[in-house]
């Protein structure tokens, strides 16, 4: 907005009066890191946000980067005033006076001279080529320039961020990804691989720009995806390798200092997944499985949304892991077609699969398949018994004891349909990963109250249980140990008949009988704080929960992107006119 044009081009001219008069008086002194901008340290720069982390969305964190973003260096000043190579030069300095650190190549350098082919020059961390414009607050925003050597940072050119043999084979890979880059980088024709020290530091950094700039208003939006999209230039992958490396690579005190220098020196915003990096996983959820095969992620639907399924809606059973392995599955939603459905016998962790066993995928057929289906890996007499395909690694049951999940790939996540463990029971979730072996597994939280089943262990085992129902009796009988039969010795036939799975009577529904119009809004305030009045225009019984959210509704689902509060209604309940 033009208003905000002129804040900041007044800040800006108050600034370079500010470094007039310093140059002035103190003409021998360093040229930067006074604190400019009020208000950077956390306790006070996250005031505005309602709640803990835990309640801020990505919409809160939006807002927050953008009002405090209180300056637009120039990229290059023609007067010699603050620009991004003085920026650089202050926030990237190298262990010696007067150098800085060259983020790929990892070793020091003068700082200068610079720009030209035998020095460094500024790296776009997200490259202007898939997305960035080349004037405005993306081009010049310090949270993603860094200091590179002038060719390497030409050999990185706009190649999207991975470790090799996602995307392409790992014969096309090439380390280190440059003569003059760090020795444990990487390169192949479409990706890169930075130094392993920084990596996370580069991924919190594309965080921070992917919420940033997101659209609105005839906003930037710029997007991190594992699903890219040849038609769109805003993109840049890969997600769930971020994710990975945000982990990996966890935040030090370099990069914690970096934040508020750059907030108070130079721009006036910090990035929050320096400061609470949480809040990565919150706002684009968890990683997903390396692909082995160097095809890229599989995204099954358009923008992967899994169509709106969740846990419990796939679950399994009958499993024989006495060799040929067999496994029957049911289906307690409708899976539409196209949706990727993924079996794994690789150990979830708490945060992303092991990858030492393997993987096999199912794309359900034209049609879909209707709530009630039995259908199966591994048998004829199954339904798509023999229609599974490999998606990395050797999906082989271990006798011995082995665990099966159920997935399909979100937008930014897996989303857990189902599980079973032959291993007498399931593993604390964040372990060190070489605690979670072949018949070790943590259950994923998606399936901690439905949907997963953990038995003693058996060879071969079959569900007993009741077969019509609604879905909710059906999941908590599959889910229940005393449902199930096993044997060392006996294989099973796998259940191959239908399930009926029955629509709850109202009374029987977690809503109490709420329906469309009962309840409406009244007044709202967006301006901070938030406020929502509602009129209750029927009885709301005590124990009903009743859910708000502005996340947007796809026609099928809700999206993740914003967040959603939830209200038990009290005994008493709510009468009418309330």
């Amino acid at each position: 907005p033009a208003s905000n044009t002129m804040r900041v081009t007044k800040m800006r001219t108050i600034r370079r009066h500010t470094a007039h008069l310093w140059i002035q008086f103190f003409i021998l002194g360093p040229l930067v890191s006074t604190a400019t901008y009020s208000g950077c340290d956390i306790a006070t720069y996250y005031q505005s946000l309602v709640g803990t982390p835990e309640d801020w969305s990505r919409s809160d964190l939006h807002d927050l980067l953008g009002t405090t973003h209180r300056n637009i260096l120039p990229y290059t000043s023609s007067s010699g005033g603050d620009d991004a190579w003085k920026a650089l030069i202050d926030l990237d300095s190298g262990s010696a006076p007067d150098t800085v650190k060259l983020i790929y190549s990892g070793i020091d350098v003068p700082a200068n001279p610079h720009g030209t082919s035998s020095t460094w020059n500024r790296e776009h961390l997200w490259p202007k080529s898939r997305g960035v414009e080349y004037e405005g607050a993306d081009f010049t925003d310090v949270h993603h320039l860094r200091p590179a050597d002038a060719n390497v940072n030409s050999a990185r050119n706009n190649k999207h961020f991975s470790e090799c043999g996602i995307a392409e084979a790992m014969s096309e890979c090439t380390t280190p990804a440059h003569p003059e880059a760090a020795v444990d980088t990487s390169a192949d024709p479409t990706t890169f691989s930075p130094p392993a020290s920084v990596r996370g530091d580069i991924a919190r950094a594309l965080f921070y720009m992917d919420v940033r700039y997101s659209g609105g208003n005839d906003e930037l939006d710029l997007v991190l995806t594992d699903c890219l999209d040849p038609n769109e230039s805003n993109q840049l992958g890969y997600l769930s390798q971020l994710l990975k490396w945000h982990e990996q690579d966890p935040v030090d005190d370099a990069e914690r200092t970096r934040n508020l220098q750059a907030c108070q020196a130079w721009q006036g915003n910090r990035n929050p997944f320096v400061d609470f990096p949480n809040l990565a996983s919150q706002i684009f959820g968890t990683p997903s499985p390396d692909p082995s095969w160097g095809n890229g992620y599989p995204c099954g639907l358009p923008d992967g949304t899994c169509s709106g399924l969740g846990g419990g809606d796939v679950m399994i059973v009958t499993v024989n892991s006495d060799n040929p392995d067999v496994v029957a599955l049911v289906a307690l939603s409708d899976l539409p077609e196209g949706t990727d459905l993924y079996m794994t016998d690789n150990a979830w962790t708490g945060s992303s699969f092991q990858t030492n066993e393997g993987t096999v995928k199912l794309t359900i057929p034209t049609g879909g398949i209707s709530a009630g289906t039995v259908f199966g890996y591994g048998d004829a007499s199954l339904l798509h018994g023999n229609d599974w395909i490999g998606a990395g690694g050797t999906f082989s049951l271990a006798a011995s004891g082995d665990t099966i999940l159920l997935y399909c790939l979100g937008a930014n996540n897996i989303v857990h349909l189902g599980g079973l463990s032959l291993s007498n029971g399931w593993a604390q979730s964040g372990l060190d990963p070489s605690s979670y072996g072949t018949s070790t597994s943590a259950l994923p939280a998606g399936l901690s109250s439905i949907g997963a089943v953990a038995l003693p262990h058996k060879d071969n085992v079959i569900y007993n249980g009741p077969q019509s129902g609604t879905k909710g009796a059906i999941q908590t009988s599959i889910s229940t140990e005393g449902s199930w039969n096993g044997s060392d010795s006996q294989r099973y036939n796998p259940i191959t008949t239908s399930f009926t799975v029955t629509i709850p009577t109202t009374s029987a529904m977690d809503c109490n009988g709420v329906g469309p119009g009962d309840i409406m809004i009244i007044l709202m305030n967006s301006d901070n704080p938030d406020t929502v009045a509602f009129v209750a225009l029927s009885d709301i019984s005590e124990g009903t929960e009743l859910y708000m959210t502005d996340n947007a509704w796809t026609g099928s689902k809700f999206r993740s992107g914003e967040g959603t509060k939830k209200l038990t209604i009290p005994n008493g309940g709510i009468s009418t006119g309330t």
